[in-house]
């Protein structure tokens, strides 16, 4: 017979059910409560039936009342339900068992649906399962139409693996991942290394078409130089650019361009496009195979590598019926035409071989180019008859259209130069057509001459002082020159030359017209006749006149005498009055006022023998000998005098000599022996005379005559008294 029972166990739950993600690595636990029935303590031990190991206790005996932890490790288990039992018996007191069914459910991965573009926040735990693809990771499986894996089991095949995202602030991405077909699949979202837990966020996206390009640009082949809206390409190549975006920040991204020829519409079929670049980076393009002389429009759309695109974009914000650009392939431009040569007025021609006569020329040609809407224009090269060309141009014209007239001046052109020149066409690409000379002479002929016509007369050898009657020496030189003083040696006209400034009345002799030579005319054998100060010379040729500086003539040597004050009329024994002068004179008349040599006087012409008193040789002054105090004491008429110094001579005018007033009576005709009573002859004449026994002629008093002596006594009969005529009384 068995004792009876004095306690039990009593253990609450009576059955513990519990369940855990396959690989993880939480243990989950419960807890047994433990008591007995009786009075008092039991004490209790704890084993398991099957001894699984997946089952633990916290403790394997104690003391009621009392808890016992069960805890459950599913980390080497598969999925499916694992069932063990707690057996619990009182160890001192004999009392039946008490037995708690443990049941452990290891359940597979659970998937979690999602929806396209919403983010979901969650947190990898060790309470999750370890991830299907990988070793010792935790995952999570989150199912979504169109996911990227098949099933949540790790023998199901993976579609894609995306470790590593290229996009900012993710950790893990896959995009563009083709499906093989419509369907639900799993996305297994695992941690980065073993055993690690922790937050993430994840979505699934669709596709998003990109956005409209922005920035659009284009260039030269060289990506760099803008072309402006509307402008001339030189190149059959362009780069079109523009900012490529899309909403899925993965999307790498490429430009599409379509060019049309202007008035073409646009089909929406792209013409060209470029290589792929990231999101948010200027994407290029190059167009290729443009046609020359043909204007395009174009537009820009962005490309994903789904092959969706945005919106097409026209470029330039300029109306469709305006160019974005023009091909315009430089091509040399044709030779200038209709070339022509003109005076600086720009209006009067030069002929073939004429006279420029100022210091630049006009040239005129028509510029002509395939390109039609070039810009041209006329470069020159004009050199000197004798100098080669250089090909190099001396000057160019103002840019003018396409079939236009240019015109270029050359200036700075050399006097009494002859000059050949040539003409070429260059675009405003520095394309040049070849060069044409002008005219259709032969190169070593003049196109024209430059004769610059003469703005002054300028006097380049003054004259100097000169001696009356000797030519000018150095000989006068007069040069036609330009504003800047340059003699021009084109000028070869007649120059003529005057006296401007003539204080004594000279009388200008030689060459007064000379034709002037290399600019310069000379005056070589230039007289003035008359000795003065302060002359001064007048140039004139054409419209230009100019004078020479002052300058003196001054006597020759003494050449000739000349009675300069003349003998007069004078009484006899009275000094001859004005004074009589005599003048040293050079061979022009010109008193030689450095003369002081003496000069004698005498009588040349003496009718009756007059005599000469007073000074008769005098010491010249300033060239002229004064008498001052010369008389004749005979009455006479036909008096000369001469004077002399050395070899030279003079004579004067003839003059008179007239009496003086009487001064006593003569009888010119004495009384002879007569008859008594006949009249005595000839007649008795009596004179008044001077004090130089001159017959007073100015005398017609009354001259009574007497009897001196009387020896017979006699009577004076007849007219005693009679009035005398022209001095003399009969």
């Amino acid at each position: 017979m068995n004792p009876p029972l004095t306690a039990s166990l009593i253990v609450t739950p009576g059955q513990v059910i519990d369940s855990a993600a396959t690989g993880s690595t939480a243990q989950p636990t419960r807890t047994l409560a433990i008591s007995s029935n009786g009075q008092g303590a039991v004490i209790w031990a704890a084993q398991r039936a099957h001894g699984a190991a997946w089952l633990s206790f916290s403790i394997t005996s104690g003391t009621t009342p009392t808890a016992l932890s069960l805890s459950f490790t599913p980390a080497s288990l598969s999925p499916g339900v694992y069932r063990d039992t707690v057996v619990l018996a009182p160890t001192v007191v004999p009392a039946e068992a008490t037995r708690v069914p443990v049941e452990f459910r290891i359940q597979p991965c659970t998937v979690t649906p999602i929806s396209l573009d919403v983010l979901v926040n969650d947190s990898l735990r060790t309470t999750d399962c370890s991830a299907p693809h990988g070793t010792g990771q935790f995952a999570s499986a989150f199912g979504v139409v169109l996911a990227l894996d098949s099933s949540p089991s790790s023998a199901a095949p993976v579609l894609a693996r995306s470790p590593d995202c290229p996009l900012a602030r993710q950790s893990a991405c896959m995009v563009y991942r083709l499906l093989p077909q419509t369907g639900t699949y799993v996305v297994e979202l695992a941690s980065a290394a073993t055993g690690q837990t922790g937050k993430f966020a994840v979505s699934v996206v669709p596709p998003h078409p990109p956005l409209v390009p922005d920035s659009l640009g284009q260039f030269q082949m060289d990506s760099v130089t803008p072309i402006h809206v509307g402008a001339a390409i030189t190149q059959v190549t362009l780069v079109f650019r523009g900012v490529v975006r899309d909403f899925d920040l993965s999307d790498s991204l490429s430009l599409q361009v379509e060019g049309r020829p202007l008035g073409s519409a646009f089909t929406g079929a792209p013409t060209a496009s470029g290589s792929v670049v990231a999101n948010g980076a200027r994407a290029s393009v190059a167009a290729g195979g443009l046609a020359d002389n043909v204007a395009y429009h174009w537009q820009a759309r962005v490309l994903d590598p789904t092959g969706r695109a945005s919106a097409w974009v026209a470029f330039g914000n300029n109306p469709e019926s305006a160019a974005d650009f023009l091909v315009a392939v430089p091509q040399a431009p044709s030779a200038p035409t209709g070339a022509s040569q003109l005076q600086a007025d720009g209006t009067t021609p030069i002929a073939l071989g004429g006279t420029d006569d100022g210091q630049s020329v006009v040239l005129m040609a028509t510029v002509a180019d395939p390109d039609p809407n070039d810009q041209l224009r006329l470069e020159a090269e004009a050199q000197p008859v004798g100098t080669p060309f250089s090909n190099a141009p001396t000057a160019s014209s103002a840019p003018v259209a396409n079939g236009g007239s240019a015109v270029v001046t050359i200036s700075g052109l050399t006097d009494n130069t002859a000059y050949h020149w040539q003409v070429r066409t260059v675009d405003q690409t520095g394309l040049a057509s070849p060069w044409s000379s002008f005219g259709a002479n032969p190169e070593p002929d003049p196109d024209f001459r430059v004769a610059l016509s003469p703005t002054r007369l300028v006097v380049i050898a003054e004259p100097t002082n000169t001696p009356a009657g000797a030519a000018i020496s150095p000989a006068v030189r007069v040069a036609a020159q330009d504003a800047l003083g340059n003699t021009l040696a084109s000028f070869t006209r007649d120059v003529t030359v005057t006296i401007g400034t003539n204080l004594m009345g000279g009388a200008l002799s030689g060459a007064t017209t000379v034709t002037a030579v290399a600019g310069v005319a000379t005056f070589s054998r230039l007289t003035i006749n008359r000795a003065g100060m302060g002359y001064t010379l007048q140039f004139n040729t054409s419209a230009l006149a100019t004078n020479s500086g002052a300058f003196n003539v001054t006597p020759a040597a003494v050449a000739q005498l000349v009675f300069t004050q003349q003998p007069t009329t004078t009484i006899a024994g009275n000094v001859i009055a004005p004074v009589i002068q005599v003048a040293a004179r050079d061979s022009s008349g010109n008193t030689v006022t450095n003369f002081t040599g003496a000069v004698t006087i005498g009588v040349a012409s003496n009718p009756v023998g007059g005599t000469l008193s007073g000074t008769a040789t005098v010491a010249a002054i300033g060239g002229v000998a004064t008498f001052a105090n010369l008389s004749i004491d005979k009455v006479a008429s036909g008096y000369i005098l001469q004077a002399g110094s050395g070899a030279f001579t003079a004579s004067s005018g003839a003059f008179d000599i007239a009496a003086a007033a009487g001064a006593q009576l003569r009888f010119a005709v004495q009384p002879t022996d007569a008859t008594a009573g006949a009249a005595i002859a000839p007649a008795v004449t009596v004179t008044a005379v001077d004090p130089f026994g001159n017959i007073a002629t100015s005398y017609t008093g009354s001259v009574t005559v007497g009897l001196g002596t009387n020896p017979g006594g006699g009577a004076l009969a007849g007219s005693s008294s009679v009035a005398a005529v022209a001095g003399v009384a009969r």
